[in-house]
């Protein structure tokens, strides 16, 4: 009887299955997360009926939130089971079974997780309550780590098993395309982005609610991302031998804190100006627009290091 769990010998599976594999469960990833965010909310809504209008109210707040999570999951699917190709030069045999069966681990694990720390942080929960003025900065550096490890929990390590555990078959690292890389770089840079926006509308700014602003930052990631991926595509060869999603993973943290350093640089500049004219003729629209519009295409040359000094590919022969 054979072992179910081992590595198989070599089979013939197209290069387009394989190459599908790591997009298919990134799909998966980001489903499960959409149906956590939509179930949370209709438990909430039945449970208090004053949730249904909180929701209308404050969608420009919420939505960051709910797209770096949904984004969170594909991406973490997508780059986790492409780099387990690589490293281990294998594919599942039944990619469809390992995908169920992972999605309903990633469910299962997410409710069970949420009934214990519900018991868990009853008590932090209702300290915070009690202190109101330290809510938002723990909410930063306690609830964000957290979450962090709830993720890490509940998502990459149900797959990671799923990985281990499913029957596999030899294969050939196929080369992949650049528009692929380029892709996966510009939404790496884009949930770094929305995770941004995110914390800065529910920490720094949590009571504004004026639409064209929380448009224009929900938009700015948007722009950012497409820049990327423009510069990206240009400076990659054709095809390259390999993903490399760790360096991948690297590169698009490098570009997106040197250029948030930029921004910091460039706003507290002005504050500084402003401060020494005590003047506000600075903050003049046309020129905020400007040094925006600059700010963004910084993203253009500092892609360019990033995939020259960090990422580094190798292009296929």
């Amino acid at each position: 009887m054979t072992n179910p769990f081992a590595t198989s010998a070599p089979q013939p599976a197209t290069e387009h299955q394989a190459l599908q594999q790591p997009y298919a469960f990134g799909a998966m990833g980001a489903l499960v997360m959409l149906q956590s965010l939509m179930l949370g909310n209709l438990l909430a809504a039945l449970n208090h009926a004053e949730f249904s209008d909180y929701l209308l109210g404050n969608v420009m707040h919420l939505l960051p939130g709910w797209l770096c999570s949904i984004l969170l999951g594909g991406l973490a699917a997508i780059l986790l089971v492409a780099s387990h190709q690589e490293r281990h030069a294998a594919v599942l045999v039944r990619p469809g079974r390992v995908l169920l069966a992972v999605a309903a681990a990633i469910v299962l694990t997410g409710l069970l997780y949420g009934v214990l720390s519900g018991f868990l942080l009853a008590d932090l929960y209702g300290w915070l309550s009690e202190h109101g003025s330290l809510t938002g900065l723990y909410q930063l550096l306690v609830f964000e780590p957290l979450g962090l490890l709830a993720f890490a929990l509940t998502n990459p390590l149900p797959l990671w098993l799923g990985l281990r555990l499913g029957a596999r078959q030899a294969w050939t690292t196929a080369p992949v395309g650049r528009t692929s890389v380029a892709a996966l770089l510009a939404l790496c840079v884009l949930l770094l982005s929305l995770k941004t926006v995110d914390i800065l509308i529910k920490q720094v700014m949590p009571g504004y609610s004026a639409a064209l602003p929380l448009a224009l930052a929900c938009l700015t990631p948007l722009l950012g991302a497409a820049l990327v991926f423009a510069s990206s595509w240009s400076a990659l060869p054709a095809r390259l031998h390999r993903l490399r999603a760790g360096q991948l993973l690297l590169t698009a943290l490098a570009i997106f804190v040197v250029w948030m350093l930029a921004q910091l640089l460039v706003a507290g500049l002005l504050v500084i100006y402003a401060l020494a004219d005590r003047g506000s003729e600075v903050f003049h629209p046309v020129l905020l627009l400007i040094m925006g519009v600059g700010l963004l295409g910084l993203l253009w040359p500092l892609t360019l290091l990033g995939l020259r000094w960090v990422y580094r590919a190798e292009a296929a022969a």
